[in-house]
């Protein structure tokens, strides 16, 4: 087995592909793992990154490794269950993309495409010309941080590495995913298992998506409805009404740029170094995400009673 580390990012046109950077490669036994990519690389594709001069030998454990490149038997078959569920109960397709993307996947950003990668490297000085990296007033183009398509195990971005892309003028791709959006392969099942286990003991989940997670995963709902891990207050008498209920019928409120979003996955302290984990998330409403601002509970509550 043999282990390298990207130095920088970079694309690949067959198949078009982006790479972060000190995302990790693996090869063992005629195959590539990559980290955070759900598929391995062919040896002809490796060895063409290869001869780009990206890539530098270095070493990590085993843990690293079964955690962030290798995919797991366990996490396969947690996204093979998903896959089943799409295709046996359609009618819920938005509601399994929205927990899929919830227990999988980082958040979107502004990060450049191939193709703005590609038009840069054509004529850096064109695109920077405009920018404070010269003489202009305009921030680099793209970010720091990977959009959709990222698996929440890839490498990811430290403060410290957002700066240093801030000022690199040799490219405009994202160095990898958030250090808030990271979680390792065991954590993500673990998160998609208590997310499922919240929407079914939702006092509206249909039976059919029950009994569908009952069977495949043995996921029992809990005896009482679930509830926001907000108050809800009225705006009037600005006093608390208590944890509403959350529905299942509110998953479909989650419209893309909607201004009613019904559900959430929320942090209860976001202030963690690495918050995506799951002691630290539930399914809530956005308008008791919006509340929390950004802050922990117990900080909320210490702070504002």
């Amino acid at each position: 087995m043999k282990v390298y580390k990207s130095i920088r990012p970079f694309i690949i046109e067959n198949p078009k592909a982006q790479f972060g950077k000190n995302q990790i490669f693996v090869v063992l036994n005629n195959k590539v793992h990559v980290q955070g990519r759900a598929k391995s690389l062919k040896y002809e594709v490796f060895s063409t990154i290869m001869s780009m001069g990206v890539l530098e030998e270095t070493e990590v454990s085993d843990e690293f490794i079964r955690e962030n490149v290798i995919l797991t038997e366990e996490y396969q078959s947690i996204r093979k269950v998903l896959g089943n569920a799409k295709k046996k109960l359609p009618q819920y397709s938005k509601i399994f993309k929205t927990i899929g993307t919830w227990a999988f996947s980082p958040k979107g950003s502004s990060a450049s495409k191939i193709e703005d990668e590609t038009v840069f490297q054509s004529n850096p000085e064109k695109v920077l010309k405009s920018t404070v990296l010269r003489d202009g007033m305009k921030a680099k183009p793209g970010d720091a941080v990977m959009n959709r398509g990222a698996l929440r195990h890839g490498s990811y971005v430290t403060e410290e590495e957002e700066e240093m892309w801030a000022n690199d003028d040799t490219t405009i791709l994202p160095y990898g995913i958030r250090q808030d959006d990271y979680a390792s392969q065991s954590e993500q099942v673990k998160i998609f298992t208590k997310l499922i286990g919240q929407v079914c003991s939702m006092e509206d989940c249909p039976q059919d998506f029950k009994d569908f997670f009952k069977n495949e995963m043995g996921v029992v709902s809990k005896n009482v409805p679930l509830r926001d891990y907000l108050p809800s207050i009225d705006r009037k008498t600005r006093k608390s009404l208590g944890y509403s209920k959350l529905y299942f019928k509110d998953f479909y409120k989650n419209q893309h740029h909607s201004k009613e979003n019904g559900l959430e996955l929320c942090h209860i302290d976001p202030w963690q170094d690495f918050p995506t984990n799951v002691d630290n998330i539930t399914i809530g409403s956005s308008e008791a995400n919006r509340r929390q601002g950004g802050y922990p509970l117990d900080v909320l509550k210490e702070s504002f009673g």
